[in-house]
């Protein structure tokens, strides 16, 4: 019998079965299955990638920005912000040794992850901040990151002029 859990603790289930070589399907509940693959050009001692689907890194990072909005969403309700629109976008800076040449001395790690968050609001800039630096707070994801102290810079801009940057 399972455990009988707090109210605040959120179980999370998802299954992957491997499609052979750096292929693999993923399923969460009864949704479509999601497909992770490397680029053609992911090349892995006799195995290489088959460019069928996202990389797992793609995903971390899709991961990432979506929890982000829910938590600015979130965020911005509480604070009664309006908030008319927002894109994110990111990039990561992954160092691979370690993965791919098998250097025992080494873990592959993400040196740098870049987000770029698009915001349309009529709040002023100070108000913007204060929903930017509570809904980084409140996001698992960004803290994630931040524990592993990967250094990130979060840009934030509104119709294409930038408003302040939060890096850590």
């Amino acid at each position: 019998m399972a455990e009988e859990q707090p109210d605040h603790i959120a179980i999370t289930k998802v299954r992957l079965t491997s499609l052979g070589g750096l292929a693999s399907s993923m399923t969460v509940k009864d949704h479509e299955p999601i497909v992770a693959d490397e680029p053609l050009d992911f090349v892995a001692g006799a195995l290489a990638g088959g460019d069928t689907g996202w990389t797992p890194v793609q995903y971390q990072l899709a991961a990432l920005i979506s929890c982000a909005n829910v938590a600015i969403a979130i965020t911005a309700q509480d604070q009664g912000f309006q908030l008319d629109g927002l894109e994110i976008r990111a990039q990561s800076d992954l160092d691979l040794r370690g993965l791919l040449d098998g250097d025992p001395d080494r873990q592959p790690q993400f040196l740098h992850i870049g987000l770029d968050l698009r915001i349309q609001t009529p709040e002023s800039v100070e108000r913007v901040e204060a929903l930017a630096r509570e809904s980084d707070r409140r996001c698992p994801q960004l803290g994630l990151f931040h524990q592993a102290k990967v250094p990130m810079t979060q840009t934030w801009t509104r119709d294409g002029e930038p408003l302040f940057t939060l890096t850590s």
